[in-house]
Formats: structure tokens, sequence, C-alpha cells
């Protein structure tokens, strides 16, 4: 799988290159896939998820010359084996540039021990290690949730935006029966799924009726303007990407 024009996961290789080679990130015996990929002037900082024996765990590689080389990759979450592996959630690698050191470093990712959760650690020191691995959602929120997105503004805070199906766990019990989605209408469906929100006060609903299979984006303005996008399920049963 190849990262943007210069990276391929396969095998690990950190030497110095010309910038028109190949650099090969990966754990070597794993199967190394998912990437996502942040640059922040000549800091570069790629994400993926290194898996075997269906549990996974997630990566990080980081060059500060521009991608020429790359550091040995470090393993972000600590507690190992837990990352979900999917090329719908992949782990969100952002940067937030500081002056005369390297930028701030989060990775987000989907983890899955015994409830499903959407975790956040951060590095202060250039991606060598990483501390504060904390979920963006409440502890122990029922239901399935993923397909996370994230941005930092000009403060240094992390945004971040996510798909929630913890109103159908909601409704389920309600009912006392239970609820598949090929049982019901589509528009009503997406209503028991959420677009959720976490930044300086903890996390929020922004709105229902999303539809829950596919990736969400964001991106901070040059004013501290924080843009999002999904798909939504609107009336009719109409199927089309929502910003925000």
């Amino acid at each position: 799988m190849r990262i943007a024009a210069c990276l391929l996961l396969a095998n690990l290789t950190v030497a110095a290159a010309p910038p028109s080679a190949t650099i090969t990130l990966a754990v070597p015996g794993r199967v190394n896939s998912t990437p996502w990929i942040a640059a922040s002037g000549a800091f570069v900082a790629v994400a993926w998820t290194a898996g075997a024996d269906r549990k996974g765990d997630v990566m990080l590689a980081v060059s500060r010359d521009g991608g020429r080389s790359f550091a040995a990759p470090v393993q972000v979450n600590d507690v190992a084996g837990e990352a979900r592996i999917s090329g719908e959630i992949a782990p969100r690698v952002a940067l937030s540039p500081r002056r005369g050191a390297d930028p701030l470093v989060t990775v987000t990712w989907n983890a899955k021990v015994t409830d499903a959760a959407i975790k956040t650690a951060r590095s202060t020191d250039g991606g060598r290690t990483f501390i504060g691995q904390t979920p963006l959602q409440p502890q122990g929120a029922p239901g399935e949730r993923g397909w996370p997105a994230t941005t930092f503004d000009s403060r240094g805070v992390l945004h971040a935006i996510w798909l929630d199906h913890r109103g159908m766990v909601a409704d389920k019990a309600a009912a006392g029966t239970h609820v598949h989605k090929g049982e019901h209408d589509g528009v009503a469906m997406a209503q028991r799924s959420g677009l959720y929100y976490s930044g300086t006060n903890g996390e929020r609903e922004l709105f229902k009726g999303v539809c829950y299979c596919c990736k969400t984006a964001m991106a901070a303005g040059p004013n501290d303007e924080i843009y999002a996008a999904w798909r939504h399920v609107f009336a009719g049963n109409m199927r089309d990407m929502a910003f925000t």
C-alpha cells in the first residue's frame, strides 16, 4: 500500500534515501495496513496498524527531513493488541506546530478490548513517546463507534469527530426487542446513529441521522474555524455528503 508517492508499507527500512526513492515502513512479521499521514514543514508523521493473530497495534514513524529518512516506528497504544484494523477506521495522526521544537503529535484510533472506544494519545517529544492515552467518550459508553477524524486549532487544542451507535443500544433496551437495520426504514434507522464531537469541554452529539459506514473528515481554518464533513442520510433515504 503506497502512502503519497514515496512510502510503501512492507518491511522496516529507515535508512536515508534520495527524494525520488521508495522508503519502506512496517513492523516485520506483521500485516501492516491502514496508513495515515500528516506533515508540518519538514516534519512528517505516518501512523498505521500492525496486526497479527487477529490483534492490532498502532504504530508511528516520523521524519524530520521531509520524508528522506524515518526513525524506527514506535507503538502508540499501551494496551497491546487493542487496535481495530480496518481500512474504514484507520488511525489518524494530527500535528500542531511549535516554535523551536518538533510539532505536538496526536494519534487517534479505534480500540476494542471489552467496549468499543475512540482513544487518543499525544507526544510532546516528536513521536518518541506517547502519554495521556484517554478515551474520547465516557467510560463504558455502550454500542459501536468508529470512523474518527481529528484536527488541531492554533492553540494546540485537538478537535475530533466520530460516528457513534450508542443510540441503537438505548432503543433496543427501551423496546426490549432486537433491532436490525434491515427491518426498518433507512431514515429512521439512521436516527439511531450520531455524529459526536470532542473538543475543549468533553464530548457531545452534534447531529443524528448519519450514514454509519463512511469515513469522516475535519480541518481547521486560519482563524480557528473548525470544518467537518461526513455522509448523512437525508429525507427520502438520500445518502450524500454533509458539511458543517
